[in-house]
Protein backbone atom coordinates (compact mmCIF):
# COMPACT_ATOMS: atom_id res chain seq x y z
CA UNK A 1 0.00 0.00 0.00
CA UNK A 2 1.18 3.39 -0.57
CA UNK A 3 1.78 5.77 1.25
CA UNK A 4 -1.56 8.46 1.11
CA UNK A 5 -1.31 12.47 2.11
CA UNK A 6 -3.27 13.07 5.51
CA UNK A 7 -6.62 13.47 5.07
CA UNK A 8 -7.41 11.83 1.99
CA UNK A 9 -8.10 13.85 -0.62
CA UNK A 10 -9.90 12.39 -3.27
CA UNK A 11 -10.61 8.93 -4.57
CA UNK A 12 -7.62 7.95 -5.84
CA UNK A 13 -6.31 7.97 -2.48
CA UNK A 14 -9.23 6.50 -1.40
CA UNK A 15 -9.09 4.03 -3.31
CA UNK A 16 -5.46 3.40 -2.20
CA UNK A 17 -7.47 2.12 1.20
CA UNK A 18 -10.77 0.91 0.08
CA UNK A 19 -10.63 -1.41 -3.21
CA UNK A 20 -12.53 -0.60 -5.86
CA UNK A 21 -16.09 -2.27 -5.45
CA UNK A 22 -17.10 -5.25 -8.16
CA UNK A 23 -19.48 -3.68 -10.65
CA UNK A 24 -22.12 -6.26 -10.56
CA UNK A 25 -23.23 -4.09 -6.96
CA UNK A 26 -24.45 -1.41 -9.50
CA UNK A 27 -27.14 -3.81 -10.33
CA UNK A 28 -28.56 -4.00 -6.24
CA UNK A 29 -30.23 -0.54 -6.72
CA UNK A 30 -33.73 -0.64 -7.59
CA UNK A 31 -35.79 2.23 -8.95
CA UNK A 32 -39.57 0.62 -7.58
CA UNK A 33 -40.27 -1.11 -5.18
CA UNK A 34 -40.38 -5.08 -5.99
CA UNK A 35 -41.85 -7.94 -3.78
CA UNK A 36 -38.54 -8.70 -1.65
CA UNK A 37 -38.81 -4.16 -0.72
CA UNK A 38 -42.37 -4.93 0.05
CA UNK A 39 -42.11 -7.77 2.04
CA UNK A 40 -39.34 -6.11 4.01
CA UNK A 41 -41.27 -2.59 4.61
CA UNK A 42 -44.43 -4.92 5.45
CA UNK A 43 -42.54 -6.44 8.33
CA UNK A 44 -40.73 -3.33 9.88
CA UNK A 45 -41.54 -1.32 12.74
CA UNK A 46 -39.52 1.89 12.33
CA UNK A 47 -38.02 4.30 9.48
CA UNK A 48 -35.07 6.10 10.50
CA UNK A 49 -34.42 8.97 8.11
CA UNK A 50 -33.20 11.98 7.57
CA UNK A 51 -33.61 14.83 4.83
CA UNK A 52 -32.16 18.32 3.31
CA UNK A 53 -34.90 21.06 2.71
CA UNK A 54 -33.03 24.25 1.57
CA UNK A 55 -31.18 25.26 5.12
CA UNK A 56 -32.92 22.68 7.07
CA UNK A 57 -31.34 19.42 7.50
CA UNK A 58 -31.78 16.59 10.04
CA UNK A 59 -32.94 12.98 11.16
CA UNK A 60 -36.33 11.90 11.95
CA UNK A 61 -37.64 8.38 13.69
CA UNK A 62 -41.08 7.02 12.48
CA UNK A 63 -43.36 4.26 13.12
CA UNK A 64 -43.96 2.58 10.07
CA UNK A 65 -47.67 2.73 10.47
CA UNK A 66 -46.93 6.64 9.52
CA UNK A 67 -46.71 5.59 6.25
CA UNK A 68 -48.34 4.14 3.41
CA UNK A 69 -47.57 2.53 0.00
CA UNK A 70 -49.33 4.86 -2.96
CA UNK A 71 -47.55 2.96 -5.61
CA UNK A 72 -44.41 1.21 -6.74
CA UNK A 73 -42.84 4.23 -7.09
CA UNK A 74 -44.33 6.46 -4.40
CA UNK A 75 -44.84 6.46 -0.14
CA UNK A 76 -46.61 8.57 1.55
CA UNK A 77 -45.34 9.81 5.25
CA UNK A 78 -47.95 11.03 6.73
CA UNK A 79 -46.65 12.72 9.85
CA UNK A 80 -43.61 14.98 7.77
CA UNK A 81 -44.32 18.32 7.34
CA UNK A 82 -41.20 19.60 5.66
CA UNK A 83 -41.02 22.16 2.37
CA UNK A 84 -39.27 20.00 -0.63
CA UNK A 85 -36.55 17.89 0.36
CA UNK A 86 -34.39 15.37 -0.52
CA UNK A 87 -34.48 12.01 2.24
CA UNK A 88 -32.84 9.06 2.38
CA UNK A 89 -34.78 6.30 4.66
CA UNK A 90 -33.69 3.01 6.55
CA UNK A 91 -36.67 0.29 7.64
CA UNK A 92 -35.73 -1.64 10.73
CA UNK A 93 -37.12 -4.86 11.69
CA UNK A 94 -36.64 -5.36 15.33
CA UNK A 95 -34.11 -8.53 15.43
CA UNK A 96 -33.28 -8.46 11.91
CA UNK A 97 -29.27 -7.67 11.12
CA UNK A 98 -29.72 -6.29 7.44
CA UNK A 99 -31.82 -2.89 6.33
CA UNK A 100 -33.52 -1.35 3.60
CA UNK A 101 -32.94 1.58 2.23
CA UNK A 102 -34.53 4.14 0.47
CA UNK A 103 -33.90 7.66 -1.09
CA UNK A 104 -35.49 10.21 -3.02
CA UNK A 105 -37.53 13.13 -3.24
CA UNK A 106 -40.50 14.43 -0.54
CA UNK A 107 -42.66 17.06 -1.67
CA UNK A 108 -44.58 19.44 0.88
CA UNK A 109 -47.45 17.18 1.06
CA UNK A 110 -45.51 13.78 2.61
CA UNK A 111 -45.23 11.97 -0.54
CA UNK A 112 -42.18 10.52 -1.25
CA UNK A 113 -40.69 9.69 -5.50
CA UNK A 114 -38.62 6.92 -4.72
CA UNK A 115 -35.46 7.05 -6.96
CA UNK A 116 -33.56 4.18 -5.13
CA UNK A 117 -34.29 1.29 -3.42
CA UNK A 118 -31.89 -1.59 -2.15
CA UNK A 119 -30.67 -4.01 0.85
CA UNK A 120 -27.54 -3.18 2.93
CA UNK A 121 -26.05 -5.64 4.79
CA UNK A 122 -26.09 -6.29 8.67
CA UNK A 123 -22.43 -6.33 9.30
CA UNK A 124 -22.96 -2.61 11.25
CA UNK A 125 -25.89 -4.11 13.91
CA UNK A 126 -23.51 -6.88 14.12
CA UNK A 127 -20.88 -5.26 15.37
CA UNK A 128 -22.88 -2.90 17.45
CA UNK A 129 -24.58 -5.84 18.77
CA UNK A 130 -27.58 -3.71 18.07
CA UNK A 131 -30.17 -6.27 19.42
CA UNK A 132 -28.86 -6.59 23.24
CA UNK A 133 -30.11 -3.57 24.83
CA UNK A 134 -29.12 -2.16 27.96
CA UNK A 135 -29.69 0.53 30.55
CA UNK A 136 -29.37 3.96 30.23
CA UNK A 137 -30.09 6.67 32.75
CA UNK A 138 -32.31 9.53 32.00
CA UNK A 139 -29.94 11.78 32.83
CA UNK A 140 -26.58 10.55 30.50
CA UNK A 141 -24.71 13.72 29.14
CA UNK A 142 -24.00 13.72 25.37
CA UNK A 143 -20.17 12.74 26.15
CA UNK A 144 -21.55 9.85 27.82
CA UNK A 145 -23.62 8.59 25.34
CA UNK A 146 -20.67 9.42 23.03
CA UNK A 147 -18.54 7.08 24.98
CA UNK A 148 -21.51 4.39 24.98
CA UNK A 149 -23.43 4.17 21.54
CA UNK A 150 -22.81 1.30 19.82
CA UNK A 151 -24.63 2.09 16.17
CA UNK A 152 -24.78 4.83 14.53
CA UNK A 153 -26.48 6.56 11.14
CA UNK A 154 -24.07 8.95 8.93
CA UNK A 155 -25.84 11.34 6.98
CA UNK A 156 -23.46 12.58 3.89
CA UNK A 157 -24.13 14.82 0.93
CA UNK A 158 -23.96 14.18 -2.36
CA UNK A 159 -22.90 16.61 -4.98
CA UNK A 160 -26.20 16.00 -6.92
CA UNK A 161 -27.74 17.69 -3.95
CA UNK A 162 -29.02 14.46 -2.61
CA UNK A 163 -28.80 13.42 1.28
CA UNK A 164 -27.67 9.81 1.73
CA UNK A 165 -27.32 7.65 5.35
CA UNK A 166 -25.79 4.71 6.11
CA UNK A 167 -25.43 2.49 9.41
CA UNK A 168 -22.25 2.47 11.36
CA UNK A 169 -21.38 0.08 14.55
CA UNK A 170 -19.57 -0.16 16.72
CA UNK A 171 -18.44 -1.60 20.16
CA UNK A 172 -18.69 0.92 23.16
CA UNK A 173 -15.72 3.38 23.41
CA UNK A 174 -14.89 2.95 20.00
CA UNK A 175 -16.70 6.03 19.17
CA UNK A 176 -14.36 8.77 20.90
CA UNK A 177 -14.91 12.17 21.83
CA UNK A 178 -10.86 13.89 22.12
CA UNK A 179 -9.80 16.17 24.69
CA UNK A 180 -9.53 18.68 21.94
CA UNK A 181 -13.59 18.55 21.00
CA UNK A 182 -12.99 16.31 17.65
CA UNK A 183 -14.75 13.13 17.45
CA UNK A 184 -13.20 9.80 16.05
CA UNK A 185 -15.58 7.37 14.28
CA UNK A 186 -13.67 4.82 12.63
CA UNK A 187 -14.59 3.21 9.06
CA UNK A 188 -14.47 -0.88 9.19
CA UNK A 189 -15.15 -3.46 6.27
CA UNK A 190 -18.12 -2.38 4.44
CA UNK A 191 -19.48 -3.49 0.90
CA UNK A 192 -16.54 -0.97 -0.99
CA UNK A 193 -19.17 1.60 -2.60
CA UNK A 194 -17.80 3.74 0.35
CA UNK A 195 -20.40 6.06 -1.05
CA UNK A 196 -20.53 8.00 2.43
CA UNK A 197 -16.76 9.08 2.15
CA UNK A 198 -16.94 9.85 -1.58
CA UNK A 199 -19.59 12.39 -0.63
CA UNK A 200 -17.80 13.31 2.38
CA UNK A 201 -14.91 14.25 -0.19
CA UNK A 202 -16.47 16.64 -1.80
CA UNK A 203 -18.75 18.16 0.85
CA UNK A 204 -17.14 17.76 4.43
CA UNK A 205 -20.57 18.51 6.24
CA UNK A 206 -21.16 15.50 8.30
CA UNK A 207 -24.51 14.40 10.29
CA UNK A 208 -24.49 11.45 12.85
CA UNK A 209 -27.75 10.29 14.51
CA UNK A 210 -26.05 8.06 17.52
CA UNK A 211 -28.20 5.23 19.49
CA UNK A 212 -27.24 2.94 22.61
CA UNK A 213 -28.97 -0.26 22.45
CA UNK A 214 -31.84 -0.32 24.79
CA UNK A 215 -31.99 3.71 25.26
CA UNK A 216 -35.02 5.93 23.79
CA UNK A 217 -32.82 8.29 23.49
CA UNK A 218 -31.30 9.54 20.15
CA UNK A 219 -27.69 12.08 20.49
CA UNK A 220 -27.51 14.05 16.85
CA UNK A 221 -24.17 15.42 16.01
CA UNK A 222 -22.99 17.76 13.22
CA UNK A 223 -19.55 18.85 12.09
CA UNK A 224 -17.04 19.05 9.59
CA UNK A 225 -15.09 15.47 8.37
CA UNK A 226 -12.05 14.76 7.50
CA UNK A 227 -10.79 11.10 6.40
CA UNK A 228 -7.40 9.87 7.90
CA UNK A 229 -5.34 7.38 7.12
CA UNK A 230 -3.06 8.18 9.65
CA UNK A 231 -1.67 4.42 10.74
CA UNK A 232 -1.96 6.09 14.95
CA UNK A 233 -5.14 6.59 13.90
CA UNK A 234 -6.29 3.63 12.35
CA UNK A 235 -4.24 1.64 15.52
CA UNK A 236 -6.17 3.69 18.43
CA UNK A 237 -9.32 2.23 16.62
CA UNK A 238 -8.31 -1.22 15.81
CA UNK A 239 -10.35 -3.98 17.58
CA UNK A 240 -8.71 -7.64 18.18
CA UNK A 241 -5.06 -6.02 16.73
CA UNK A 242 -7.19 -5.15 13.30
CA UNK A 243 -7.19 -1.57 12.82
CA UNK A 244 -9.62 0.21 11.59
CA UNK A 245 -9.75 0.56 7.49
CA UNK A 246 -9.95 4.65 7.80
CA UNK A 247 -10.70 7.58 10.58
CA UNK A 248 -13.19 9.77 10.32
CA UNK A 249 -12.49 12.85 11.97
CA UNK A 250 -15.31 15.10 13.08
CA UNK A 251 -14.24 19.00 13.65
CA UNK A 252 -16.76 22.08 15.09
CA UNK A 253 -18.68 19.72 16.74
CA UNK A 254 -22.33 20.40 17.96
CA UNK A 255 -24.44 17.69 19.49
CA UNK A 256 -28.90 17.92 20.20
CA UNK A 257 -30.87 15.20 21.12
CA UNK A 258 -33.49 14.49 19.02
CA UNK A 259 -37.14 15.31 19.86
CA UNK A 260 -39.36 13.80 16.52
CA UNK A 261 -38.14 10.14 17.99
CA UNK A 262 -41.11 7.39 17.53
CA UNK A 263 -37.78 4.76 19.44
CA UNK A 264 -38.75 3.60 22.18
CA UNK A 265 -38.66 0.74 24.74
CA UNK A 266 -41.62 -1.41 22.49
CA UNK A 267 -38.73 -1.29 19.57
CA UNK A 268 -36.43 -2.76 21.90
CA UNK A 269 -38.84 -5.67 23.25
CA UNK A 270 -39.95 -6.60 19.96
CA UNK A 271 -36.25 -7.80 19.03
CA UNK A 272 -37.07 -11.04 21.24
CA UNK A 273 -40.14 -11.77 18.72
CA UNK A 274 -37.73 -12.59 16.07
CA UNK A 275 -39.87 -11.88 12.46
CA UNK A 276 -40.66 -15.44 10.75
CA UNK A 277 -40.49 -16.19 7.43
CA UNK A 278 -38.53 -13.04 5.68
CA UNK A 279 -36.43 -13.78 2.90
CA UNK A 280 -32.82 -14.32 4.12
CA UNK A 281 -30.50 -11.06 3.15
CA UNK A 282 -28.53 -13.19 0.70
CA UNK A 283 -31.09 -14.30 -1.23
CA UNK A 284 -32.77 -10.67 -1.58
CA UNK A 285 -29.72 -9.19 -2.57
CA UNK A 286 -28.86 -11.99 -5.41
CA UNK A 287 -32.48 -11.44 -6.74
CA UNK A 288 -31.92 -8.19 -7.65
CA UNK A 289 -28.99 -8.45 -9.28
CA UNK A 290 -29.50 -11.11 -11.09
CA UNK A 291 -33.49 -11.91 -10.96
CA UNK A 292 -35.12 -15.32 -9.83
CA UNK A 293 -34.19 -17.04 -12.73
CA UNK A 294 -31.14 -19.61 -12.79
CA UNK A 295 -28.49 -16.35 -13.18
CA UNK A 296 -30.26 -15.34 -9.77
CA UNK A 297 -30.07 -18.81 -8.13
CA UNK A 298 -26.29 -18.92 -8.99
CA UNK A 299 -25.50 -15.72 -8.05
CA UNK A 300 -27.24 -16.61 -4.82
CA UNK A 301 -24.93 -19.62 -3.94
CA UNK A 302 -22.22 -17.17 -4.23
CA UNK A 303 -23.74 -13.97 -2.24
CA UNK A 304 -24.41 -16.61 0.54
CA UNK A 305 -20.90 -17.56 0.78
CA UNK A 306 -19.75 -13.83 1.09
CA UNK A 307 -22.48 -12.69 3.33
CA UNK A 308 -21.42 -15.65 5.78
CA UNK A 309 -17.54 -14.81 5.45
CA UNK A 310 -17.88 -10.81 5.83
CA UNK A 311 -19.94 -12.27 8.95
CA UNK A 312 -17.21 -13.51 10.62
CA UNK A 313 -14.38 -10.60 9.60
CA UNK A 314 -16.45 -8.07 10.88
CA UNK A 315 -13.03 -6.06 11.10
Amino acid sequence: MQNTPDPIRNEVELRQHIAAYPSILDQRIQTRLDDLCLEFIHASQLIMGFYQAQDQADFFILPTDQLMIQSPEQLQLSAVSLPSASVSLIFLIAGVDHVLRINGQLTESGRLHIQQSYFHCGRAAMRARLWQPETVSATITPADFIHRARYALLASFGADGKVLISPRGEQAGQIQLLADGKLLLPERPGNKVAASLRNLLTDPRIRLALIIPGCERVLCVQGMARISAAAEKRQQAAVDNRPAKLVIEIADVRTHWLNNSALDATFWQLSEQPVSGLTPFAKALATHMKGKGMMGKLTHLVVDRVVKKDANNLY
